[in-house]
């Protein structure tokens, strides 16, 4: 019962960031898996972490790396 419980809570999740789409059209209905925004997303996402992981590095060795005076 608790994977079933999980597998729904999973699936809620990827709907709500948008990573999964259902539709209905007569007589069918289908599950869509957004594969682009997920590239797109996943790809932000370690963008951003190399940027605070270059930021926790400079902080770290008490260098920065702002252009301002």
């Amino acid at each position: 019962m608790r994977a079933i419980i999980a597998i729904v809570a999973l699936v809620l999740i990827l709907a709500l960031v948008g990573w999964v789409s259902f539709s209905t059209e007569p007589g069918r209905s289908s599950v869509n898996v957004e594969t682009e925004k997920i590239e797109r997303d996943i790809e932000g996402i370690s963008e951003s972490v190399e940027d605070a992981s270059d930021e926790f590095r400079d902080s770290a060795s008490g260098h920065s790396t702002d252009a301002s005076p």
